[in-house]
């Protein structure tokens, strides 16, 4: 159960991975529970029901990030049927719902397919062959390719590779630009001392990215440091944002901020803030193109570090990023083919939440009964 941030969510960890060793964070606690007396899986559905979250709101402790006593553990009733015949026979009627919610969430498609579909699509990609290139130990490279888009002459087989596969996925592309020509300014971030639930101002994390290109507003570290130009390092609603550095896979994926922001947050050094010439390139289409195959093919071999755990990129990769431009027209048919998309898995969304919730109320009903364990 979580006792630090998201107090009092549970869930039941029955899996046995060979040769890995799991330990827990500081943010977990974890139960043995009498199964004699109690179902275990149960109890994680009675943790998680709406009585007993409301329980842990009126407990947990924090001004910013919440933690939760263990006392108020020892202390919380179970109201649930003291005969394990009984909890069985509640898992049975929650267990089918359960499968269809397992079927719902195998259902969904995850925005990065989605959108790499939709590219794949409308610039006639096969993405299978992409993936094979991808694969490729060997590459039929000749010298007198080196130079070319390669100002720094880099000759590495990482970079080379990248050329090799841009020249097959654009061969059929007549409208390749190089992004450099649509950038106005860049400017890293700042990252100054912070704590996780700590006081302050709230400081943006690499967790806060998504493939869907939507910037999360939801901060877990916090800083009393300032400085004189504080102000410049503040988000606002259209900020795009690139990650400057991440994991070989995810360095460089791309959010814009689509909320209001109502308070200052920072955006720390590992986040480069981009400003775009909006006449000529539309900034979500842009945000899809750099978290699609296109971005992520790019990237992965022209950043720069010796640990593929953390790479980064500078500016530099950023504005020798060749990619296609179509017109704004053709830009704003792409979005919106992918919005149509990334907006119908939240029907099944919905889906899993109106099934989830009869599950709750299964659970709602045996506490109004009154059974105390």
């Amino acid at each position: 159960m979580a006792i630090s941030a998201n107090c009092g969510s549970a869930f039941y960890f029955d899996s046995v991975v060979e040769d890995i060793q799991l330990t827990l964070s500081h943010y977990l606690a974890k139960f043995k529970v009498d199964t004699v007396k109690l179902n275990p899986r149960l109890l994680v559905y009675y943790l998680n029901s709406k009585t007993i979250q409301k329980y842990f709101r009126a407990t947990e402790t924090g001004k910013t990030q919440k933690n939760l006593s263990k006392t108020y553990l020892r202390e919380l009733p179970v109201f649930l049927p003291t005969e394990i015949v009984k909890q069985n026979e509640l898992l049975e009627q929650i267990q089918p719902i359960e499968n269809e919610i397992d079927q719902l969430k195998k259902s969904k498609l995850q925005p990065v397919n989605i959108i790499n579909k939709v590219f794949g699509d409308y610039f006639k990609i096969d993405l299978d062959e992409v993936y094979k290139l991808e694969k490729a130990k060997i590459l039929p490279v000749s010298f007198s390719s080196i130079a070319l888009y390669n100002l720094a002459l880099r000759s590495g087989l990482r970079w080379n590779k990248m050329q090799y596969i841009q020249s097959i996925l654009y061969s059929d592309i007549n409208c390749i630009q190089t992004l450099g020509r649509f950038i106005k300014s860049t400017k890293n971030g700042w990252s100054p001392l912070s704590v996780e639930g700590g006081e302050g101002i709230p400081v943006l994390g690499q967790e806060n990215y998504s493939f869907d290109g939507v910037l999360r507003i939801e901060p877990s570290k916090f800083t009393e440091e300032t400085r004189n130009n504080i102000k410049d390092f503040f988000i606002q609603k259209g900020d795009f944002f690139i990650s400057r550095g991440n994991t070989v896979d995810l360095v460089a994926l791309a959010s814009i901020v689509n909320d209001e922001i109502e308070e200052n947050i920072i955006f720390p050094d590992l986040y480069i803030r981009v400003e775009l010439d909006e006449t000529y390139i539309d900034k979500q289409y842009l945000s899809y193109i750099f978290n699609s195959f296109i971005g992520r093919l790019y990237f992965k071999y022209v950043a720069k570090g010796k640990n593929q755990t953390m790479v980064k990129v500078s500016s530099t990769e950023i504005l020798n990023f060749r990619l296609p431009i179509p017109e704004l027209e053709e830009q704003t048919e792409i979005v919106e083919a992918i919005k149509i998309q990334l907006d119908s898995q939240k029907e099944i969304d919905r889906q899993i939440e109106e099934k989830q919730q009869t599950i709750n109320k299964i659970i709602e009903s045996v506490i109004l009964e009154g059974y105390v364990l």
